[in-house]
């Protein structure tokens, strides 16, 4: 599982959650976090499998799902540069704004996007409390919803139609 935007506070707390059960591909742009989150992590589950890479696509060509934790500006750029390894792949959406509902599966129109929407208290507590997450592909439901769950968060789905 690729985990792009792994040094910030959403894409940390899936990376903790999800180390003991995924080998994880972490990317972020900024070394130092990466080096950071990975020894944060490496403490807590010495055994995790664990790859830090500074390139979005190569972790994206080499996971069977990718976590995006980015969202404005970097939202594009990411969708930029992983759009072509992203064929037939969960790409799951982690947000808190509201406003990009559906532009990440524009911008990747063969990949099976899901958006989940935070709360907002995530951002000041660095915990996921709820969710709603959306999407039409059960293959990336599913592992959105795992992801969820290690999380311990509620989800309230809702379908695209």
């Amino acid at each position: 599982m690729a985990i792009i935007g792994a040094a910030s506070h959403t894409g940390a707390a899936i990376a903790k959650s999800m180390a003991a059960s995924y080998h994880l591909l972490l990317m972020d742009s900024t070394e130092q976090k990466l080096i950071e989150l990975h020894k944060a992590i490496m403490e807590d589950k010495d055994d995790a499998a664990i790859d830090t890479l500074l390139c979005c696509k190569e972790a994206s060509w080499e996971a069977d799902a990718i976590v995006v934790a980015v969202d404005g500006v970097q939202l594009t750029s990411v969708a930029q540069k992983i759009k072509e390894v992203t064929t037939c792949k969960p790409v799951i959406h982690f947000t808190t704004d509201g406003c990009e509902a559906g532009v990440l599966q524009q911008m990747l129109p063969h990949a099976n996007v899901v958006n989940v929407w935070l709360s907002r208290s995530v951002h000041a507590t660095g915990s996921i409390n709820d969710a709603i997450v959306q999407g039409t592909n059960v293959e990336a439901l599913e592992v959105a919803r795992t992801i969820l769950l290690k999380l311990g968060c509620e989800t309230k789905t809702s379908e695209r139609v």
